[in-house]
């Protein structure tokens, strides 16, 4: 890979580059990461400081290879190009990095970026879900002392994880506001969903998908409440969050089999029994859920 270094880029150039970048954001969206990933590697080697097309090639390149070593490097040459910087692409960079950190098992990393995500962007909702889920995190490997305590890291990762379903929940009012729509179909805006996918707002059907993808977005959040809640062994809290996570995505069987786990541990047989037998009909070659619903029925 070429050096970042300062280059002059003609103006057909940047058209060029431009169009490029959309090129490979369209690419993208349809899942064809390959021809995504070439196109934002050919901007960028025309426009070595096009750092839209240099952070779009590394987050779809580590979607791919999970190479966080790699991924790493590039993001955080990226962030000493401040030239180059928007406050915008600042934000998004510090939360890929925490998004890389998470899936390597990085609590504490992932803790630094997506709080210095929120220190370039303190209202951007998806970098509170991401400091929930490092606190779970923390919480799961024992380390929670390095943090003030099991009670302590509970607390801030239920708040965050609050502030970040408050977010989604104006979100959901918003796409039903016909004014914001307007809007935003008028800025033809992306929106970068949590995947990594790029959706515009243009039609019904693109609001729909987007509306389901708030709700899926909404019950992970609240997956996350119940594994904080199951920490600290408070199972009727988790039952709770789980059920709001099933009316969210009724068709969803892991989450019924969740529930049933949850409703168990709070002595909740009857209830088990139901989320247990909902998880088997939507997912009936799922064996974990046939045997655990087995084993529930045969005790007295």
């Amino acid at each position: 890979s070429r050096k970042l270094m300062p280059q002059t880029v003609t103006d057909d150039e940047k058209l060029f580059v431009r169009a490029k970048v959309e090129e490979g954001y369209e690419l993208w969206r349809r899942g064809r990461l390959a021809e995504a990933l070439a196109a934002f590697q050919r901007a960028s080697e025309i426009d070595p400081g096009c750092i839209k097309a240099l952070l779009a090639a590394t987050i779809i390149a580590y979607s791919v290879d999970k190479d966080f070593k790699k991924a790493r490097k590039h993001l955080m040459r990226l962030l000493l190009m401040p030239k180059r910087l928007t406050e915008e692409t600042r934000r998004e960079i510090r939360y890929q990095l925490g998004q890389m950190a998470l899936d390597a098992g990085d609590w504490k990393e992932a803790l630094h970026q997506f709080r210095a995500t929120l220190f370039a962007d303190a209202a951007y909702g998806p970098a509170y879900e991401g400091l929930a889920r490092a606190y779970l995190l923390c919480l799961k490997k024992g380390r929670a002392d390095d943090e003030g305590g099991v009670e302590v890291v509970a607390r801030k990762a239920l708040d965050a994880a609050r502030i970040s379903l408050a977010y989604i929940d104006s979100e959901l009012a918003n796409i039903t506001n016909p004014d914001f729509l307007a809007n935003v179909r008028k800025l033809r805006k992306e929106v970068v969903l949590r995947s990594g996918r790029h959706i515009r707002l243009r039609t019904d059907e693109d609001v729909a998908a987007y509306e389901e993808t708030l709700k899926a977005a909404k019950a992970g959040i609240l997956c996350v409440v119940a594994d904080v809640y199951a920490q600290l062994k408070r199972y009727d809290d988790t039952a709770g969050a789980l059920g709001d996570a099933c009316r969210l995505r009724p068709k969803d069987a892991w989450l019924h089999y969740r529930l049933g786990v949850a409703l168990l541990m709070t002595g909740d047989k009857a209830g088990a029994k139901k989320a247990l037998g909902t998880a088997c009909r939507l997912a009936p070659k799922e064996r974990l859920f046939r045997e655990t619903l087995q084993t529930l029925e045969e005790q007295k």
